[in-house]
Protein backbone atom coordinates (compact mmCIF):
# COMPACT_ATOMS: atom_id res chain seq x y z
CA UNK A 1 0.00 0.00 0.00
CA UNK A 2 2.86 2.38 0.92
CA UNK A 3 4.68 1.58 -2.46
CA UNK A 4 1.54 2.18 -4.15
CA UNK A 5 1.12 6.04 -2.53
CA UNK A 6 4.83 6.75 -3.24
CA UNK A 7 4.07 5.60 -6.96
CA UNK A 8 0.89 7.70 -7.25
CA UNK A 9 3.01 10.51 -6.09
CA UNK A 10 6.13 10.25 -8.69
CA UNK A 11 3.81 9.69 -11.29
CA UNK A 12 1.66 13.43 -10.13
CA UNK A 13 5.17 15.24 -10.05
CA UNK A 14 5.83 14.12 -13.59
CA UNK A 15 2.60 15.20 -14.94
CA UNK A 16 3.06 18.35 -16.79
CA UNK A 17 1.37 21.23 -15.60
CA UNK A 18 -0.32 22.89 -18.09
CA UNK A 19 -1.42 26.16 -17.18
CA UNK A 20 2.74 27.07 -16.46
CA UNK A 21 4.08 24.24 -19.56
CA UNK A 22 1.89 26.62 -22.25
CA UNK A 23 4.03 29.48 -21.71
CA UNK A 24 7.66 28.04 -21.96
CA UNK A 25 6.65 26.60 -24.99
CA UNK A 26 8.53 27.88 -28.27
CA UNK A 27 5.77 30.36 -29.22
CA UNK A 28 7.60 30.74 -32.81
CA UNK A 29 6.96 26.79 -33.41
CA UNK A 30 2.91 27.93 -33.65
CA UNK A 31 1.15 29.10 -36.47
CA UNK A 32 -1.10 31.69 -37.05
CA UNK A 33 -4.84 30.55 -37.72
CA UNK A 34 -7.20 32.62 -39.65
CA UNK A 35 -9.40 35.27 -37.96
CA UNK A 36 -12.97 36.51 -38.64
CA UNK A 37 -14.82 39.61 -37.11
CA UNK A 38 -15.87 39.03 -33.54
CA UNK A 39 -12.06 37.69 -32.33
CA UNK A 40 -11.38 39.45 -29.12
CA UNK A 41 -7.86 40.95 -28.65
CA UNK A 42 -5.75 40.00 -26.36
CA UNK A 43 -5.75 41.72 -22.44
CA UNK A 44 -3.20 44.71 -21.59
CA UNK A 45 -2.29 42.03 -18.71
CA UNK A 46 -1.53 39.16 -21.76
CA UNK A 47 0.10 41.24 -23.91
CA UNK A 48 2.47 42.55 -20.74
CA UNK A 49 2.75 38.75 -20.55
CA UNK A 50 3.53 37.75 -24.14
CA UNK A 51 5.86 40.47 -24.68
CA UNK A 52 8.17 38.48 -22.71
CA UNK A 53 8.49 35.76 -25.45
CA UNK A 54 9.54 37.91 -28.15
CA UNK A 55 12.36 40.01 -27.57
CA UNK A 56 13.25 43.46 -28.54
CA UNK A 57 9.18 43.83 -29.54
CA UNK A 58 7.64 46.55 -27.03
CA UNK A 59 4.41 48.56 -27.79
CA UNK A 60 4.09 51.27 -30.32
CA UNK A 61 4.03 54.38 -28.23
CA UNK A 62 1.57 56.25 -30.59
CA UNK A 63 -0.58 53.45 -31.30
CA UNK A 64 -0.90 51.16 -28.00
CA UNK A 65 -2.62 48.24 -29.96
CA UNK A 66 0.38 47.77 -32.40
CA UNK A 67 3.72 46.02 -31.29
CA UNK A 68 7.09 47.10 -33.26
CA UNK A 69 10.29 46.24 -33.68
CA UNK A 70 13.24 47.93 -35.62
CA UNK A 71 16.03 46.20 -37.98
CA UNK A 72 18.77 47.68 -38.97
CA UNK A 73 21.09 47.15 -42.05
CA UNK A 74 24.46 48.90 -43.94
CA UNK A 75 22.67 48.83 -47.21
CA UNK A 76 19.50 50.02 -48.83
CA UNK A 77 19.84 46.35 -50.67
CA UNK A 78 19.95 44.62 -47.41
CA UNK A 79 16.89 46.12 -46.03
CA UNK A 80 14.99 44.98 -48.89
CA UNK A 81 16.39 41.49 -49.02
CA UNK A 82 14.70 41.04 -45.20
CA UNK A 83 11.61 42.67 -46.40
CA UNK A 84 11.35 39.67 -49.04
CA UNK A 85 11.93 37.48 -46.33
CA UNK A 86 9.30 38.48 -43.44
CA UNK A 87 7.04 38.71 -46.69
CA UNK A 88 7.31 35.27 -47.97
CA UNK A 89 6.67 34.36 -43.99
CA UNK A 90 3.83 36.78 -43.83
CA UNK A 91 2.14 35.04 -47.09
CA UNK A 92 3.11 31.31 -45.43
CA UNK A 93 1.41 32.33 -42.01
CA UNK A 94 -1.54 34.24 -43.89
CA UNK A 95 -0.90 37.27 -41.42
CA UNK A 96 0.74 41.08 -42.82
CA UNK A 97 2.75 43.44 -40.72
CA UNK A 98 2.63 46.86 -42.13
CA UNK A 99 6.64 47.34 -43.34
CA UNK A 100 8.35 50.98 -43.24
CA UNK A 101 11.18 50.85 -45.29
CA UNK A 102 13.67 54.26 -44.68
CA UNK A 103 16.74 53.41 -46.35
CA UNK A 104 18.70 51.51 -44.14
CA UNK A 105 15.94 51.20 -41.43
CA UNK A 106 12.78 48.35 -41.51
CA UNK A 107 10.28 48.69 -39.18
CA UNK A 108 7.55 46.37 -38.66
CA UNK A 109 4.21 46.74 -37.24
CA UNK A 110 2.25 44.02 -35.51
CA UNK A 111 -1.67 43.80 -34.84
CA UNK A 112 -4.62 42.11 -35.94
CA UNK A 113 -7.50 43.88 -37.85
CA UNK A 114 -10.43 41.64 -37.32
CA UNK A 115 -9.65 42.53 -33.18
CA UNK A 116 -8.66 46.38 -33.70
CA UNK A 117 -5.48 45.20 -31.27
CA UNK A 118 -3.40 42.92 -30.49
CA UNK A 119 -4.11 39.07 -30.92
CA UNK A 120 -1.57 35.74 -30.14
CA UNK A 121 -0.96 35.28 -34.22
CA UNK A 122 0.59 39.10 -33.45
CA UNK A 123 2.93 37.09 -30.97
CA UNK A 124 3.50 33.81 -33.14
CA UNK A 125 4.61 36.32 -36.42
CA UNK A 126 6.94 38.48 -34.06
CA UNK A 127 8.62 35.38 -32.36
CA UNK A 128 9.17 34.01 -35.93
CA UNK A 129 10.29 36.97 -37.46
CA UNK A 130 12.79 36.91 -34.52
CA UNK A 131 14.08 33.55 -36.06
CA UNK A 132 14.86 34.58 -39.71
CA UNK A 133 18.84 34.82 -40.50
CA UNK A 134 19.53 38.48 -41.55
CA UNK A 135 21.45 39.64 -44.57
CA UNK A 136 24.83 39.13 -44.22
CA UNK A 137 26.62 42.15 -42.90
CA UNK A 138 27.44 44.70 -46.66
CA UNK A 139 29.72 47.24 -47.46
CA UNK A 140 28.45 50.63 -47.35
CA UNK A 141 26.58 52.04 -50.23
CA UNK A 142 28.78 54.70 -51.87
CA UNK A 143 27.08 58.18 -51.82
CA UNK A 144 29.57 60.58 -53.35
CA UNK A 145 26.87 62.27 -55.27
CA UNK A 146 26.86 65.66 -55.74
CA UNK A 147 24.89 67.70 -53.72
CA UNK A 148 22.15 69.15 -55.47
CA UNK A 149 19.51 72.03 -55.23
CA UNK A 150 15.81 71.64 -53.86
CA UNK A 151 13.12 72.80 -55.81
CA UNK A 152 12.05 76.09 -53.72
CA UNK A 153 10.51 78.39 -55.62
CA UNK A 154 6.57 77.57 -55.82
CA UNK A 155 5.36 78.37 -58.94
CA UNK A 156 7.85 75.92 -60.12
CA UNK A 157 7.01 73.03 -57.65
CA UNK A 158 2.82 73.99 -59.04
CA UNK A 159 3.96 73.84 -62.87
CA UNK A 160 5.75 70.16 -61.96
CA UNK A 161 2.67 69.04 -59.92
CA UNK A 162 0.33 69.88 -62.42
CA UNK A 163 2.09 66.73 -64.49
CA UNK A 164 1.38 64.48 -61.16
CA UNK A 165 -1.77 65.26 -59.93
CA UNK A 166 -1.91 61.95 -57.77
CA UNK A 167 1.04 63.36 -55.62
CA UNK A 168 1.34 65.91 -52.83
CA UNK A 169 3.67 67.61 -51.10
CA UNK A 170 4.41 66.87 -47.94
CA UNK A 171 6.18 68.80 -45.05
CA UNK A 172 7.79 67.59 -41.87
CA UNK A 173 11.64 68.30 -41.15
CA UNK A 174 11.80 69.05 -44.87
CA UNK A 175 9.06 68.81 -47.93
CA UNK A 176 8.64 65.42 -49.62
CA UNK A 177 6.78 63.92 -52.69
CA UNK A 178 4.34 61.76 -51.19
CA UNK A 179 1.74 59.17 -53.06
CA UNK A 180 -0.69 56.59 -52.17
CA UNK A 181 -0.83 53.40 -54.31
CA UNK A 182 -3.79 50.60 -53.92
CA UNK A 183 -2.63 47.15 -55.30
CA UNK A 184 -4.97 43.73 -56.13
CA UNK A 185 -3.14 42.16 -53.09
CA UNK A 186 0.17 41.98 -50.80
CA UNK A 187 1.73 40.34 -53.51
CA UNK A 188 1.99 42.98 -55.80
CA UNK A 189 2.38 45.65 -53.16
CA UNK A 190 5.71 43.42 -52.62
CA UNK A 191 6.66 43.13 -56.28
CA UNK A 192 6.07 46.76 -57.03
CA UNK A 193 8.68 47.45 -54.27
CA UNK A 194 11.16 45.19 -55.54
CA UNK A 195 11.68 46.99 -58.73
CA UNK A 196 11.15 50.72 -57.31
CA UNK A 197 14.35 49.42 -54.90
CA UNK A 198 16.10 48.42 -58.17
CA UNK A 199 15.17 51.44 -59.92
CA UNK A 200 16.53 53.40 -56.58
CA UNK A 201 19.68 51.60 -56.22
CA UNK A 202 20.61 51.99 -59.43
CA UNK A 203 20.11 56.09 -59.21
CA UNK A 204 21.28 55.71 -55.43
CA UNK A 205 17.98 57.79 -54.58
CA UNK A 206 16.17 55.76 -51.69
CA UNK A 207 12.43 56.36 -51.53
CA UNK A 208 10.73 56.16 -48.15
CA UNK A 209 7.87 52.92 -48.42
CA UNK A 210 5.32 52.35 -46.46
CA UNK A 211 3.34 49.18 -46.86
CA UNK A 212 0.07 48.19 -45.31
CA UNK A 213 -1.22 44.74 -46.93
CA UNK A 214 -2.16 45.83 -50.23
CA UNK A 215 -1.08 49.67 -50.33
CA UNK A 216 1.79 51.54 -50.09
CA UNK A 217 2.79 54.86 -49.35
CA UNK A 218 5.72 56.37 -51.04
CA UNK A 219 8.01 59.83 -50.04
CA UNK A 220 10.58 60.71 -52.03
CA UNK A 221 13.12 63.77 -50.94
CA UNK A 222 16.75 64.24 -51.40
CA UNK A 223 18.59 64.50 -48.20
CA UNK A 224 21.34 66.20 -49.42
CA UNK A 225 19.02 69.03 -50.17
CA UNK A 226 16.85 69.27 -47.59
CA UNK A 227 13.58 68.69 -50.04
CA UNK A 228 13.15 67.41 -53.42
CA UNK A 229 14.65 68.08 -56.62
CA UNK A 230 14.30 67.83 -59.95
CA UNK A 231 15.22 64.12 -59.62
CA UNK A 232 12.74 62.87 -57.25
CA UNK A 233 9.95 64.57 -59.98
CA UNK A 234 11.46 62.48 -62.69
CA UNK A 235 11.25 59.42 -60.10
CA UNK A 236 7.83 60.15 -59.48
CA UNK A 237 6.59 60.37 -62.90
CA UNK A 238 8.66 56.76 -63.28
CA UNK A 239 6.33 55.36 -60.90
CA UNK A 240 3.12 56.72 -62.24
CA UNK A 241 4.10 55.26 -65.53
CA UNK A 242 4.58 52.31 -64.13
CA UNK A 243 1.76 51.91 -62.08
CA UNK A 244 -0.11 52.96 -64.85
CA UNK A 245 1.12 49.64 -66.22
CA UNK A 246 -0.42 47.76 -63.61
CA UNK A 247 -3.92 49.00 -63.68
Amino acid sequence: MIHLIVLSFLVFLTVPVWGENSQSCDISEQHCVPCEGGVLALSHDQVRQKLGQVKQWHKNQYRPNRIMRAFFFNTFAASIEFVNTVAQLAENEGHHPDIFVFNNQVQLHLYTHAADGLTENDFIMAAKINQLTLPADQDKEHKHKPDKKAVHSQSEVKHLLARMPDWNVVTDIWQRLSRELEFKDFVQAIDFMNWLAQESIQRKDYPEMYIFYNRMKISLSTKSARGFTLDDFDMACMIDQKFDELV
